[in-house]
């Protein structure tokens, strides 16, 4: 019963510290007519509030475009 208690608590406090981020990337042609030519789309989505979640999605997609060898263009929607 105190295994219990415990690993309970732990889990309780583990799910109310830890940040819960979902970080979306949708890579799709640019247009219709030009698939030379490929876009992505990097957004996320937290659970409650996270002022910092725009400073890690632009982190997320600068490293993905820097492993690509791409450039970074930002468009804001």
């Amino acid at each position: 019963m105190l295994a219990f208690s415990i690993t309970t608590m732990l889990g309780l406090i583990a799910m109310l510290s830890i940040r819960r981020r979902r970080i979306y990337v949708r890579l799709a042609p640019e247009d219709e007519t030009d698939q030379a030519h490929t876009g992505m789309t990097v957004a996320g989505l937290v659970k409650g509030t996270d002022p910092t979640l725009t400073e890690f999605t632009e982190r997320i997609a600068a490293e993905i475009a820097d492993k690509a060898g791409a450039p970074l263009a930002q468009k804001d929607n």
